[in-house]
Protein backbone atom coordinates (compact mmCIF):
# COMPACT_ATOMS: atom_id res chain seq x y z
CA UNK A 1 0.00 0.00 0.00
CA UNK A 2 0.89 3.51 -0.64
CA UNK A 3 0.86 3.85 3.49
CA UNK A 4 3.44 1.56 3.93
CA UNK A 5 5.85 2.15 1.04
CA UNK A 6 6.31 5.54 1.89
CA UNK A 7 6.43 5.74 5.73
CA UNK A 8 8.39 2.81 6.74
CA UNK A 9 11.98 4.92 5.31
CA UNK A 10 13.00 7.30 6.08
CA UNK A 11 17.75 32.63 -22.30
CA UNK A 12 16.63 34.10 -24.67
CA UNK A 13 14.47 33.62 -28.16
CA UNK A 14 17.24 31.16 -31.08
CA UNK A 15 18.58 33.89 -33.92
CA UNK A 16 18.21 31.89 -37.60
CA UNK A 17 21.95 31.21 -36.98
CA UNK A 18 21.21 28.61 -34.41
CA UNK A 19 23.03 25.54 -36.21
CA UNK A 20 23.87 22.58 -35.15
CA UNK A 21 27.40 23.45 -36.44
CA UNK A 22 27.17 26.27 -33.77
CA UNK A 23 25.52 23.62 -31.43
CA UNK A 24 28.28 21.25 -31.47
CA UNK A 25 30.66 23.88 -30.51
CA UNK A 26 29.39 25.09 -27.07
CA UNK A 27 29.46 23.22 -23.46
CA UNK A 28 27.35 22.55 -20.86
CA UNK A 29 26.24 24.28 -17.42
CA UNK A 30 23.84 24.90 -14.44
CA UNK A 31 20.78 27.03 -15.89
CA UNK A 32 18.60 28.20 -13.29
CA UNK A 33 19.35 30.61 -10.08
CA UNK A 34 20.01 28.94 -6.55
CA UNK A 35 17.92 30.17 -2.95
CA UNK A 36 20.66 32.47 -1.12
CA UNK A 37 18.88 30.10 1.81
CA UNK A 38 20.21 26.82 0.40
CA UNK A 39 23.54 25.33 0.04
CA UNK A 40 24.47 26.37 -3.36
CA UNK A 41 25.76 23.35 -5.41
CA UNK A 42 28.21 24.82 -7.43
CA UNK A 43 29.14 21.53 -8.52
CA UNK A 44 26.05 21.36 -10.92
CA UNK A 45 27.35 24.96 -12.96
CA UNK A 46 30.17 24.20 -14.72
CA UNK A 47 31.45 25.86 -18.18
CA UNK A 48 29.06 28.34 -20.02
CA UNK A 49 25.31 27.77 -20.53
CA UNK A 50 24.67 25.14 -23.56
CA UNK A 51 23.89 26.84 -27.07
CA UNK A 52 25.32 30.15 -25.41
CA UNK A 53 22.71 32.71 -25.35
CA UNK A 54 20.48 30.94 -27.63
CA UNK A 55 19.02 28.26 -25.38
CA UNK A 56 15.89 29.21 -23.68
CA UNK A 57 14.79 27.56 -20.23
CA UNK A 58 12.05 27.02 -17.24
CA UNK A 59 12.34 25.11 -14.11
CA UNK A 60 12.24 24.36 -10.71
CA UNK A 61 14.77 26.81 -8.38
CA UNK A 62 16.37 25.68 -4.81
CA UNK A 63 13.43 26.53 -2.90
CA UNK A 64 13.43 25.76 0.62
CA UNK A 65 9.67 26.36 1.14
CA UNK A 66 8.00 23.49 3.79
CA UNK A 67 4.73 24.62 3.48
CA UNK A 68 2.48 21.50 2.26
CA UNK A 69 0.67 21.05 -0.88
CA UNK A 70 2.68 24.40 -2.21
CA UNK A 71 4.07 24.82 -5.80
CA UNK A 72 7.70 24.45 -6.00
CA UNK A 73 9.22 28.42 -6.75
CA UNK A 74 10.12 28.36 -10.72
CA UNK A 75 12.37 30.32 -12.72
CA UNK A 76 11.06 32.36 -15.35
CA UNK A 77 12.76 32.68 -18.69
CA UNK A 78 13.46 36.00 -20.34
CA UNK A 79 10.63 35.26 -23.25
CA UNK A 80 8.24 32.21 -24.04
CA UNK A 81 9.72 30.60 -26.59
CA UNK A 82 9.07 26.90 -25.18
CA UNK A 83 6.21 26.02 -27.43
CA UNK A 84 3.18 24.82 -25.34
CA UNK A 85 4.26 23.53 -21.79
CA UNK A 86 2.07 22.90 -18.45
CA UNK A 87 3.70 22.11 -15.16
CA UNK A 88 3.28 21.67 -11.53
CA UNK A 89 5.93 20.51 -9.00
CA UNK A 90 4.02 20.47 -5.45
CA UNK A 91 5.40 19.39 -2.12
CA UNK A 92 3.92 16.71 -0.30
CA UNK A 93 3.34 15.52 3.53
CA UNK A 94 6.19 12.85 3.69
CA UNK A 95 7.82 15.18 6.02
CA UNK A 96 7.33 18.68 7.58
CA UNK A 97 10.88 19.52 8.06
CA UNK A 98 11.97 18.42 4.06
CA UNK A 99 11.39 20.91 1.15
CA UNK A 100 10.51 19.77 -2.26
CA UNK A 101 12.67 17.37 -3.34
CA UNK A 102 11.55 16.82 -6.82
CA UNK A 103 13.32 18.86 -9.64
CA UNK A 104 12.08 19.86 -13.47
CA UNK A 105 12.71 21.60 -16.19
CA UNK A 106 12.59 22.49 -20.26
CA UNK A 107 15.10 23.96 -22.20
CA UNK A 108 14.66 25.06 -25.81
CA UNK A 109 16.65 25.90 -29.20
CA UNK A 110 14.31 26.67 -31.72
CA UNK A 111 15.06 24.84 -34.67
CA UNK A 112 17.41 22.90 -33.00
CA UNK A 113 15.97 21.08 -30.19
CA UNK A 114 13.52 21.05 -27.12
CA UNK A 115 13.93 18.99 -23.85
CA UNK A 116 11.78 17.73 -20.63
CA UNK A 117 13.35 16.27 -17.61
CA UNK A 118 12.01 15.11 -14.32
CA UNK A 119 14.17 14.53 -11.03
CA UNK A 120 12.35 13.07 -8.04
CA UNK A 121 15.04 13.30 -5.50
CA UNK A 122 15.59 11.50 -2.31
CA UNK A 123 17.15 11.48 1.52
CA UNK A 124 17.92 14.22 3.43
CA UNK A 125 19.85 16.16 0.53
CA UNK A 126 17.68 14.71 -2.44
CA UNK A 127 16.49 18.35 -3.16
CA UNK A 128 19.88 19.22 -3.42
CA UNK A 129 20.92 16.07 -5.97
CA UNK A 130 17.88 16.43 -8.34
CA UNK A 131 18.54 20.24 -8.50
CA UNK A 132 22.27 19.81 -9.42
CA UNK A 133 21.45 16.52 -11.63
CA UNK A 134 18.74 18.90 -13.53
CA UNK A 135 21.29 21.40 -14.18
CA UNK A 136 23.92 18.96 -15.09
CA UNK A 137 21.80 17.26 -17.50
CA UNK A 138 19.53 19.26 -18.88
CA UNK A 139 22.55 20.81 -20.39
CA UNK A 140 24.49 18.02 -21.18
CA UNK A 141 22.14 15.85 -22.68
CA UNK A 142 20.65 17.71 -25.51
CA UNK A 143 23.90 18.78 -26.28
CA UNK A 144 25.28 15.27 -26.85
CA UNK A 145 22.03 14.54 -28.95
CA UNK A 146 22.28 16.85 -31.72
CA UNK A 147 25.72 16.44 -31.94
CA UNK A 148 26.21 12.79 -32.24
CA UNK A 149 26.17 11.48 -35.63
CA UNK A 150 25.28 7.53 -35.61
CA UNK A 151 22.39 6.74 -33.16
CA UNK A 152 25.04 4.27 -31.50
CA UNK A 153 27.04 7.84 -30.86
CA UNK A 154 23.95 9.08 -29.34
CA UNK A 155 23.36 6.39 -26.94
CA UNK A 156 27.04 6.08 -26.14
CA UNK A 157 27.06 10.19 -25.33
CA UNK A 158 23.58 10.27 -23.64
CA UNK A 159 25.10 7.18 -21.20
CA UNK A 160 28.54 9.49 -20.79
CA UNK A 161 26.75 12.23 -20.04
CA UNK A 162 24.88 10.54 -16.71
CA UNK A 163 27.74 8.95 -15.68
CA UNK A 164 29.72 11.99 -15.69
CA UNK A 165 26.87 13.82 -13.64
CA UNK A 166 27.07 10.95 -11.09
CA UNK A 167 31.09 11.23 -10.89
CA UNK A 168 30.41 14.81 -10.52
CA UNK A 169 27.93 14.59 -7.47
CA UNK A 170 30.00 11.45 -5.99
CA UNK A 171 32.70 14.24 -4.70
CA UNK A 172 29.87 15.96 -2.80
CA UNK A 173 28.76 14.68 0.82
CA UNK A 174 25.16 15.73 -0.28
CA UNK A 175 25.33 12.20 -2.52
CA UNK A 176 26.36 10.22 0.06
CA UNK A 177 23.13 8.94 1.59
CA UNK A 178 20.73 11.10 -0.83
CA UNK A 179 20.45 10.49 -5.01
CA UNK A 180 17.39 11.13 -7.41
CA UNK A 181 15.99 9.63 -10.18
CA UNK A 182 16.09 11.55 -13.53
CA UNK A 183 14.34 11.26 -16.87
CA UNK A 184 15.32 13.45 -20.01
CA UNK A 185 13.12 13.83 -22.87
CA UNK A 186 15.09 15.33 -25.99
CA UNK A 187 13.20 16.06 -29.14
CA UNK A 188 15.76 16.34 -32.04
CA UNK A 189 14.36 18.96 -34.64
CA UNK A 190 16.29 18.04 -37.58
CA UNK A 191 15.90 14.10 -36.81
CA UNK A 192 12.45 14.81 -36.44
CA UNK A 193 12.64 12.24 -33.38
CA UNK A 194 12.94 11.93 -29.33
CA UNK A 195 15.61 10.79 -27.50
CA UNK A 196 14.48 9.29 -24.12
CA UNK A 197 17.25 8.79 -21.79
CA UNK A 198 16.23 7.80 -17.59
CA UNK A 199 17.12 6.26 -14.77
CA UNK A 200 14.99 5.50 -12.00
CA UNK A 201 11.12 5.61 -12.14
CA UNK A 202 10.14 8.95 -13.16
CA UNK A 203 7.83 8.05 -16.29
CA UNK A 204 7.75 9.59 -19.40
CA UNK A 205 4.61 8.35 -21.91
CA UNK A 206 3.74 10.10 -25.21
CA UNK A 207 0.03 11.06 -25.66
CA UNK A 208 -1.52 10.34 -28.84
CA UNK A 209 -4.47 10.89 -30.50
CA UNK A 210 -5.60 8.02 -32.77
CA UNK A 211 -7.90 9.27 -35.81
CA UNK A 212 -9.99 11.66 -35.22
CA UNK A 213 -10.86 11.00 -31.66
CA UNK A 214 -11.19 13.82 -28.53
CA UNK A 215 -9.54 11.10 -26.40
CA UNK A 216 -5.61 10.62 -26.19
CA UNK A 217 -3.95 7.54 -25.55
CA UNK A 218 -0.82 6.99 -23.76
CA UNK A 219 2.27 4.96 -25.09
CA UNK A 220 4.58 4.62 -21.88
CA UNK A 221 8.72 5.22 -22.98
CA UNK A 222 10.23 4.50 -20.34
CA UNK A 223 10.38 1.23 -17.64
CA UNK A 224 10.88 1.73 -14.20
CA UNK A 225 14.28 0.36 -12.57
CA UNK A 226 13.09 -1.91 -9.81
CA UNK A 227 15.60 -4.44 -7.70
CA UNK A 228 13.58 -7.33 -8.07
CA UNK A 229 13.45 -7.36 -12.16
CA UNK A 230 15.72 -10.25 -12.86
CA UNK A 231 18.30 -8.41 -14.34
CA UNK A 232 18.68 -5.66 -12.01
CA UNK A 233 18.86 -8.43 -8.61
CA UNK A 234 21.72 -10.01 -10.88
CA UNK A 235 23.56 -7.12 -11.23
CA UNK A 236 22.78 -6.04 -7.44
CA UNK A 237 23.73 -9.15 -5.83
CA UNK A 238 26.94 -9.53 -7.76
CA UNK A 239 28.17 -6.55 -6.36
CA UNK A 240 27.73 -7.78 -2.83
CA UNK A 241 24.16 -6.16 -2.72
CA UNK A 242 20.79 -7.73 -1.90
CA UNK A 243 17.12 -7.60 -2.74
CA UNK A 244 14.37 -7.81 0.48
CA UNK A 245 11.16 -7.66 0.68
CA UNK A 246 9.67 -4.94 3.11
CA UNK A 247 6.03 -4.90 3.00
CA UNK A 248 5.48 -5.84 0.17
CA UNK A 249 8.28 -3.29 -1.70
CA UNK A 250 11.63 -4.59 -2.59
CA UNK A 251 14.25 -2.74 -1.63
CA UNK A 252 18.35 -2.91 -1.78
CA UNK A 253 20.23 -3.63 1.04
CA UNK A 254 23.95 -2.68 0.74
CA UNK A 255 26.62 -4.41 2.05
CA UNK A 256 26.74 -2.44 4.80
CA UNK A 257 23.28 -4.02 6.08
CA UNK A 258 21.66 -0.99 4.94
CA UNK A 259 18.15 -1.31 3.16
CA UNK A 260 16.39 1.84 1.72
CA UNK A 261 16.33 2.39 -2.20
CA UNK A 262 12.90 0.90 -4.07
CA UNK A 263 14.20 1.47 -7.60
CA UNK A 264 18.20 -0.07 -8.91
CA UNK A 265 19.34 2.94 -10.71
CA UNK A 266 19.77 6.78 -10.09
CA UNK A 267 22.28 9.82 -9.69
CA UNK A 268 24.01 9.96 -6.57
CA UNK A 269 23.36 7.41 -3.70
CA UNK A 270 26.93 6.43 -3.83
CA UNK A 271 26.92 4.51 -0.59
CA UNK A 272 24.30 1.89 -2.17
CA UNK A 273 26.06 2.45 -5.83
CA UNK A 274 28.44 0.11 -3.96
CA UNK A 275 26.19 -2.70 -3.66
CA UNK A 276 24.85 -2.87 -7.21
CA UNK A 277 22.60 0.53 -7.80
CA UNK A 278 23.94 1.99 -11.37
CA UNK A 279 24.14 5.18 -12.98
CA UNK A 280 23.35 3.27 -16.51
CA UNK A 281 20.78 5.05 -18.06
CA UNK A 282 18.71 3.22 -20.56
CA UNK A 283 18.35 5.20 -23.96
CA UNK A 284 15.83 4.98 -26.56
CA UNK A 285 14.55 6.97 -29.91
CA UNK A 286 11.79 7.53 -31.28
CA UNK A 287 10.70 8.62 -34.92
CA UNK A 288 8.22 11.82 -35.43
CA UNK A 289 4.89 11.32 -37.40
CA UNK A 290 2.61 14.33 -37.71
CA UNK A 291 -0.14 11.40 -38.30
CA UNK A 292 0.47 10.07 -34.42
CA UNK A 293 1.22 11.15 -31.23
CA UNK A 294 0.63 15.08 -29.78
CA UNK A 295 2.81 15.52 -26.62
CA UNK A 296 5.13 14.55 -24.07
CA UNK A 297 4.12 13.85 -20.17
CA UNK A 298 6.86 13.42 -18.04
CA UNK A 299 6.20 12.84 -14.10
CA UNK A 300 7.66 11.60 -10.69
CA UNK A 301 6.38 8.75 -8.72
CA UNK A 302 4.12 10.88 -6.90
CA UNK A 303 1.85 10.69 -9.98
CA UNK A 304 2.24 7.85 -11.26
CA UNK A 305 1.91 5.87 -7.65
CA UNK A 306 -1.83 6.51 -8.24
CA UNK A 307 -2.26 7.24 -11.85
CA UNK A 308 -2.11 5.14 -14.31
CA UNK A 309 -0.54 6.54 -17.91
CA UNK A 310 -4.12 5.83 -19.56
CA UNK A 311 -5.67 8.07 -16.54
CA UNK A 312 -3.66 10.50 -16.91
CA UNK A 313 -3.90 10.70 -21.03
CA UNK A 314 -7.88 10.93 -20.57
CA UNK A 315 -7.42 13.85 -18.50
CA UNK A 316 -5.14 15.86 -20.30
CA UNK A 317 -7.57 15.06 -23.15
CA UNK A 318 -9.91 17.40 -21.14
CA UNK A 319 -7.93 20.28 -21.83
CA UNK A 320 -7.06 22.07 -25.62
CA UNK A 321 -3.58 22.59 -26.00
CA UNK A 322 -3.27 26.48 -25.27
CA UNK A 323 -4.29 25.10 -21.78
CA UNK A 324 -1.27 22.57 -20.86
CA UNK A 325 -0.72 24.83 -17.55
CA UNK A 326 -4.52 23.76 -16.08
CA UNK A 327 -3.49 20.59 -17.61
CA UNK A 328 -0.45 19.81 -15.91
CA UNK A 329 -1.90 21.09 -12.85
CA UNK A 330 -5.57 19.47 -12.62
CA UNK A 331 -3.33 16.31 -12.93
CA UNK A 332 -1.55 16.96 -9.86
CA UNK A 333 -4.18 18.09 -8.26
CA UNK A 334 -6.18 15.05 -9.09
CA UNK A 335 -2.73 12.96 -7.76
CA UNK A 336 -2.63 14.45 -4.59
CA UNK A 337 -6.49 13.90 -4.12
CA UNK A 338 -6.17 10.18 -4.32
CA UNK A 339 -2.90 9.98 -1.96
CA UNK A 340 -4.98 11.97 1.10
CA UNK A 341 -7.92 9.40 0.06
CA UNK A 342 -5.47 6.03 0.36
CA UNK A 343 -3.81 7.01 2.55
CA UNK A 344 -6.19 8.59 5.28
CA UNK A 345 -4.63 12.23 4.86
CA UNK A 346 -1.44 10.81 7.04
CA UNK A 347 1.11 10.05 3.22
CA UNK A 348 1.18 12.49 -0.20
CA UNK A 349 4.64 12.44 -2.30
CA UNK A 350 5.86 15.07 -3.84
CA UNK A 351 4.15 15.63 -7.16
CA UNK A 352 5.59 16.42 -10.53
CA UNK A 353 3.77 16.88 -13.93
CA UNK A 354 5.36 18.42 -16.71
CA UNK A 355 2.93 18.49 -20.17
CA UNK A 356 4.92 19.48 -23.49
CA UNK A 357 3.86 20.13 -26.80
CA UNK A 358 7.26 20.23 -28.60
CA UNK A 359 6.37 18.92 -31.94
CA UNK A 360 4.24 22.43 -32.66
CA UNK A 361 6.08 24.23 -35.74
CA UNK A 362 3.09 26.95 -35.94
CA UNK A 363 4.51 30.20 -34.87
CA UNK A 364 3.16 33.24 -32.18
CA UNK A 365 3.54 31.81 -28.75
CA UNK A 366 2.55 34.23 -26.17
CA UNK A 367 2.41 33.57 -22.30
CA UNK A 368 -0.73 33.70 -20.06
CA UNK A 369 -1.17 35.00 -16.74
CA UNK A 370 -0.37 31.72 -14.94
CA UNK A 371 3.16 31.17 -16.21
CA UNK A 372 2.27 28.64 -18.80
CA UNK A 373 2.96 29.41 -22.78
CA UNK A 374 0.65 29.03 -25.49
CA UNK A 375 0.72 28.71 -29.15
CA UNK A 376 -1.80 27.82 -32.48
CA UNK A 377 -2.66 24.14 -32.98
CA UNK A 378 -1.19 22.08 -35.17
CA UNK A 379 -1.41 18.45 -36.17
CA UNK A 380 2.03 17.82 -36.03
CA UNK A 381 2.30 14.50 -33.65
CA UNK A 382 4.80 11.05 -33.49
CA UNK A 383 4.91 7.58 -34.63
CA UNK A 384 4.77 4.17 -32.52
CA UNK A 385 8.02 3.65 -34.53
CA UNK A 386 10.93 3.37 -32.29
CA UNK A 387 14.68 2.24 -31.58
CA UNK A 388 15.90 1.10 -28.89
CA UNK A 389 19.70 0.72 -27.91
CA UNK A 390 19.42 -0.10 -24.14
CA UNK A 391 22.28 -2.45 -23.78
CA UNK A 392 23.39 -4.36 -20.38
CA UNK A 393 24.24 -2.74 -17.76
CA UNK A 394 28.57 -2.79 -17.17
Amino acid sequence: CLLSKHCAFDGRWAPPDCTRSSIRSSMGACGSSTSASMPNPEWACKGTPVHGEHAVDIGSDLDPSVKVLAEKRCGKPDVANLGTVGFSCRKGLKSSRMPNQDSWAVRAAPGAYSAVGVFDGHGKDGHVVSYAAKGMLMNSVPQAVIAAGSDRQVQERVQSCFHQAHRLAGTRKESLHSGTTATVVVHDTARERVVVSHVGDSKAVLLRREGNSSVLTAKELTEDHRPQDPGERRRIEKQGGKVVCISGHHRVKTRQGVVGLNMSRTIGDCDAHGSGVSAHPDVSMHDLDPEEDVAVLVASDGVWEVISPREAAEIVSAFPRHEAMAAAQCLADKAITIWLRETGGVVVDDVTAVLAWPFDRAPGIERSETGSTTSPPSSSRMSERSVSLTDTVP
